[in-house]
């Protein structure tokens, strides 16, 4: 199992926000992985970097949601 890190930049209606959360994959992530997420639908992986420093693997993405507001974001 992989210790991964998901930072997910939200642009929703009136500005933005930040989220991240901790999973274990039984795979190696990458770049262009499509993610699956209950709350905020499919996206892709934009960035992938290893840090040895906690032997994880942190991964970035941005989602659009404009159409959001912030309570929705939340």
């Amino acid at each position: 199992m992989f210790r991964t890190e998901y930072a997910v930049h939200l642009r929703y209606a009136k500005g933005r926000a930040h989220f991240s959360r901790e999973e274990q994959l039984p795979f190696a992530p990458f770049i262009g992985l499509d993610i699956l997420d209950d709350v905020l639908g499919e996206f892709k992986l934009e960035h992938v970097a290893w840090h040895t420093g906690s032997g994880m693997f942190l991964c970035q993405a941005t989602v659009d949601r404009k159409y959001w507001s912030l309570r929705e974001a939340q």
